[in-house]
């Protein structure tokens, strides 16, 4: 072969080279990227039974060993869950050593598989903080329909949320409407007066065929206390210093007026003396439509605050809307509050969570 042959040879050689590495270079990941000039000779490149499109060898069976390790990460969840799920019944408060170390009642185990179905559901920021858990406590009787601890790995849950499947709506309705002061209530009742309370409607996602219950919403809130407490420091910008005033176990609101007095929603005392008027409940949401608030809920404290924005974070996931309606006329929307520029703070915050729970999921599972 003459010099000229040879040379036309290689360059047909180096010109096939570059575009296989340039076909391989499209088909992996630049976080797989071969950046070794050897290895990239070395490797193989195979074509896709699907597209005829060559991609690298070693990239497939990364591919292959991320995917495992993801199966690998969820199995293991879900054996913690099932091993975390305990039906107690009362004794020590919940919010002690006594309490935690409650003894498992037999039938714990019936209680799982609903468990894992809202672990499939949740997004990767709650099935992470679902996985640290050590104890899923079912209460057989309790004050509250849920809670979440804050120095040992537990949550809470009622345990009529299970065997009723209350419908989410049916939930939310009526933990809005304990804002109402019973007193105000009872005397609009005997005078016979038409009263426009407080209805939650719930749009839900057409990816999702199973209906939305209680217990879906009330194990992300409680996980999201966790998640706010450990992930999202409870003075970051977004949240206790932007939007609240003073001390955090006594912190009012700095968006709303100095005299808003937040709504009680338990343990109110006999008469809840301390629930809004009827006649205010519209001025209520007048305000909240004008601050960056997800919920009346949210104004308690800056914990419920977190927990809440966190929570519609994982309901907006899931195109999932809310609303609350006083009567026909809609008093808070769930999607108009969040893409408001009032609330701008709190999403970036709570999508970032998201993102790098995301990005933690698909790097290692």
């Amino acid at each position: 072969m003459s010099r000229s042959a040879k040379r036309n040879a290689r360059g047909q050689w180096r010109a096939l080279r570059t575009a296989l590495n340039m076909l391989t270079a499209v088909a992996v990941p630049a976080s797989l990227a071969l950046t070794n000039s050897k290895t990239a000779q070395a490797a193989t490149s195979v074509v896709s039974s699907t597209g005829g499109i060559p991609v690298n060898a070693n990239h497939r069976a990364t591919s292959r060993s991320l995917a495992d390790r993801r199966r690998t990460a969820d199995d293991r969840c879900r054996r913690r869950i099932a091993q975390a799920t305990c039906l107690v019944s009362p004794g020590p408060s919940v919010f002690t050593n006594a309490g935690y170390r409650r003894n498992c009642r037999p039938g714990s185990a019936r209680f799982t598989g609903e468990l894992l179905r809202l672990y499939e559901l949740y997004p990767p920021v709650m099935k992470r903080e679902m996985c640290r858990l050590r104890r899923i406590f079912i209460e057989d009787k309790f004050w509250a329909s849920g809670y979440a601890l804050t120095s040992r790995p537990g949550i809470g849950i009622h345990r009529r949320f299970f065997d009723d499947a209350t419908p989410l709506a049916d939930w939310l309705t009526w933990k809005e409407r304990r804002v109402v002061a019973v007193r105000d209530l009872d005397a609009q009742l005997r005078g016979g007066e038409v009263i426009a309370l407080p209805t939650v409607d719930v749009l839900p996602s057409p990816r999702e065929l199973d209906p939305l219950t209680a217990a879906d919403y009330i194990v992300a809130h409680e996980l999201a206390h966790r998640i706010a407490l450990y992930r999202l420091p409870v003075r970051s910008g977004a949240f206790a210093l932007r939007n609240w005033r003073g001390n955090p176990r006594r912190a009012s609101p700095r968006a709303l007026p100095k005299d808003w007095i937040a709504p009680c929603f338990y343990r109110c005392g006999r008469e809840q003396s301390a629930g809004l008027p009827l006649s205010e409940l519209p001025i209520a949401y007048e305000r909240l439509s004008r601050v960056p608030f997800i919920s009346l809920y949210a104004t308690r404290n800056p914990q419920e605050d977190m927990a809440e924005s966190i929570t519609a974070g994982m309901l907006r996931a899931r195109d999932i809307g809310m609303r609350v309606r006083l009567g026909p006329r809609i008093a808070l929307d769930l999607e108009t509050v969040w893409a408001s520029p009032r609330f701008t703070g709190k999403r970036r915050a709570v999508e970032r969570l998201f993102r790098e729970a995301e990005a933690d999921a698909q790097g290692d599972g």
